[in-house]
């Protein structure tokens, strides 16, 4: 009777929340009961979410506010510590841990810019873990579920503070093209965003995605799903990359090649060389032919996909001097 006292309360105070301040709540300390009912076994799993529920509001309504008090610091550190123990909790049921990462999302954002405490790297990390495993388990059953899409569709906000979530990031991109098409209009979506706020962001995003599924890829012959995405990467650019006047994700990946295998650069930098400007294009051959000079080779296969591959990119500098392309900047002789 008590516990059903209690929840009908919550709920009464979750109403009034969204539809006025939280000033009467700031006495209010739960953080014991609501762990306690999300996390045990005889907890009141619905009690325990509405309180987590409960206070993201509150955050939210102390910031909307201004408030930068350290209560505030307290009250955002207690949410992430609660979102830690039920990713790491082996009881708490999945829709519970899905609802409360979507809350977390954009704590998380917020925290970038300074307002709010930023999550650990092993919380982040964490969570990356979880959408990994979800995500992994919507393309072994073939379903699509809501809860599971709609945690996708928060957490694609991350983008926008890539330097700070890259992890995460790089995993929702890995899975674009596999999960079907509604999750691939939210990935079109987030790397549009992207595109328009900052490209050469998306492009180190999109290329560090690849070195991922590259090292992940164990047919090293094959690299179909390398390949594969690399093609629909390149496609969201669009005209957007023969803009970009220097870029230090193509040379970063011409030195991945280099290093961990030069079939990268065939089935995955390829693709963005030959939709290059020629600035771009022109740096990228003189890093290569630096790191070349540097390269200590007994494999006679990888040396000569390396050669291959910087011919490929040479012959395009020459195309776009003799088509004329960027004409003011290509009048030196290469």
């Amino acid at each position: 009777e008590n516990i059903q006292t209690i929840k009908t309360s919550v709920l009464r105070l979750l109403n009034l929340t969204r539809l006025k301040d939280c000033s009467g709540l700031e006495d209010l300390d739960y953080n014991a009961l609501q762990q306690r009912n999300l996390l045990e076994p005889e907890g009141d799993k619905e009690l325990g979410l509405n309180l987590l529920e409960l206070d993201n509001l509150r955050i939210w309504w102390e910031l909307r506010r201004g408030d930068n008090s350290q209560s505030l610091a307290d009250r955002v550190n207690n949410f992430y510590q609660t979102l830690s123990h039920m990713l790491s909790s082996a009881e708490c049921e999945q829709e519970l841990v899905s609802k409360a990462c979507q809350s977390a999302m954009m704590l998380f954002i917020t925290s970038v810019n300074g307002q709010i405490p930023s999550p650990s790297v092993g919380l982040i990390e964490m969570v990356r873990e979880y959408l990994k495993e979800i995500l992994k388990q919507i393309a072994e059953s073939d379903e699509e579920t809501g809860v599971d899409l709609d945690l996708v569709r928060k957490t694609a906000i991350l983008g926008l503070g890539y330097d700070r979530f890259e992890s995460i990031v790089h995993t929702l991109f890995s899975f674009y093209s596999s999960l079907g098409k509604e999750y691939d209009e939210i990935m079109k979506t987030l790397m549009s965003q992207m595109k328009k706020t900052n490209p050469d962001l998306l492009l180190r995003a999109q290329m560090r995605t690849l070195q991922q599924i590259y090292r992940d890829e164990e047919d090293k012959d094959d690299l179909s799903r390398t390949k594969d995405l690399a093609h629909r990467f390149v496609l969201i650019f669009s005209f957007t990359l023969g803009k970009l006047s220097t870029s230090s994700a193509l040379k970063d990946a011409a030195s991945f090649g280099f290093s961990e295998g030069a079939s990268f650069l065939e089935v995955a930098l390829l693709p963005y060389a030959k939709r290059s400007s020629y600035k771009a294009l022109r740096d990228m051959y003189v890093h290569m032919f630096k790191e070349e000079k540097k390269l200590i080779l007994e494999d006679d296969k990888e040396k000569k996909s390396i050669e291959t591959f910087m011919g490929k990119v040479k012959a395009l500098v020459q195309k776009k001097i003799e088509t004329g392309a960027n004409a003011t900047s290509c009048s030196k002789k290469f």
